[in-house]
């Protein structure tokens, strides 16, 4: 990068897909994509490294930590957990249907019907 300082340079786009865009090239790229290519073209390592953790702001920030999660990339799964939960226990419903005490159900598509 000290040949180049270009190569150490991106700049910032609301893009799951591709959110950095590359000075030394001007492609769009994922964070990580960015220094897999340069730790390769610079060192010849090929490793996966965490990119986004790479990515350092002027302000000293990198990415993780702007974006708000810890190093460790916790995450509150919270919502989530509350979305399964919600879902009906299909294990009990099949035992329901074995008894007798529940109609059978068969699939169509990705729609659930009941047979009476």
């Amino acid at each position: 990068m000290e040949e180049d300082p270009k190569r150490g340079r991106a700049r910032w786009y609301n893009n799951r897909r591709k959110p950095l865009e590359w000075e030394a090239d001007g492609a769009r790229y994922r964070p990580t994509e960015i220094v897999r290519r340069i730790l390769v073209d610079a060192a010849g390592i090929e490793r996966s490294p965490r990119g986004p953790a790479w990515w350092i702001l002027e302000d000293g920030r990198d990415l993780p930590a702007v974006a708000g999660v810890s190093e460790r990339g916790a995450f509150d799964w919270t919502f989530l957990h509350e979305l399964l939960a919600a879902i009906p226990d299909v294990a009990a419903n099949r035992r329901l249907q074995l008894s007798g005490r529940l109609p059978k159900a068969r699939t169509s598509g990705s729609r659930l019907r009941t047979i009476r």
